[in-house]
């Protein structure tokens, strides 16, 4: 397992074709993909807010064997992060979320990541059905950077100090329905998600760590479907909740510790 803030040594990328960088771009942005861990119904009668941390694990694989051609003793399988968590609803069905990761470094390791989304529950006061709808638009963007030694033919042979960037920003929209039972509110949605990302390279004398490209950058676009189904339990002021998602075939769990009303 990778630990983005610490496990900074685990990290090395070189060589990289365009499929990996594609692939990289999709792990990585699969993982930052906004999600509130939260069904569709709003909080409170009229007003309610809710604060809280929320964390999460997704499948890394491809990242993990472009690793493993660098350092055979590696064993990165998977990314996992925490962030900040608030939501706020209001009157005719609106609630506003956001997850945030102030930026952290450790060990030649930086990262930060913020997301929004803005949830509208049709079944609040606009349609009567015996379950609870919304849809949501969501946004996010994620910064990770760590210092690597480059050893390549861009270098001539020689160790070159480079700090690596990667850069996602994505986007998407999603429709969840979901069930009050007591205290538990089981729910499932399906949604479409756009990803853009950059990898830079900062070193001297252009090295890079590409093998289609001399550039000291490299994007790639993901786009696909974001199903997902969870369940939260309502403990009076306290939430819990867990939640399964799937973003461009890459399975990601994301739990969730709240209070709120």
């Amino acid at each position: 397992m990778l630990s983005l803030t610490t496990y900074a040594s685990d990290i090395e990328l070189d060589n990289l074709s365009q499929q990996d960088v594609d692939d990289i771009s999709e792990e990585f942005s699969a993982n930052f993909v906004h999600s509130t861990v939260s069904g569709a119904s709003t909080m409170g009668s009229i007003f309610g807010f809710e604060v809280g941390i929320v964390g999460r694990v997704s499948d890394a694989s491809k990242i993990g064997a472009l690793v493993k051609e660098q350092d055979a003793n590696s064993d990165v399988s998977s990314l996992y992060d925490a962030g900040l968590m608030a939501q706020v609803s209001i009157p005719f069905g609106i609630t506003a979320e956001m997850v945030y990761l102030p930026e952290l470094e450790l060990s030649g390791l930086s990262v930060n990541r913020t997301s929004f989304g803005a949830k509208w529950t049709i079944t609040d006061g606009l349609l009567v059905l015996p379950f609870n709808l919304a849809v949501r638009a969501h946004y996010s963007t994620s910064d990770l950077s760590y210092s690597d030694v480059i050893n390549n033919a861009s270098t001539g042979g020689n160790n070159v100090n480079a700090d690596i960037g990667i850069e996602s920003k994505s986007y998407g929209a999603n429709v969840t329905a979901s069930l009050d039972l007591l205290m538990v509110e089981p729910y499932a949605g399906i949604g479409y998600v756009s990803s853009d990302t950059d990898i830079n390279v900062n070193a001297s004398g252009g090295a890079d760590i590409f093998s289609y490209t001399s550039a000291q950058s490299a994007s790639s676009s993901s786009s696909g479907l974001h199903y997902f189904v969870g369940a939260q339990a309502n403990l009076l002021i306290f939430k819990l909740a867990a939640e399964y998602s799937n973003v461009y075939g890459i399975d990601r769990v994301t739990g969730k510790i709240a209070f709120g009303f």
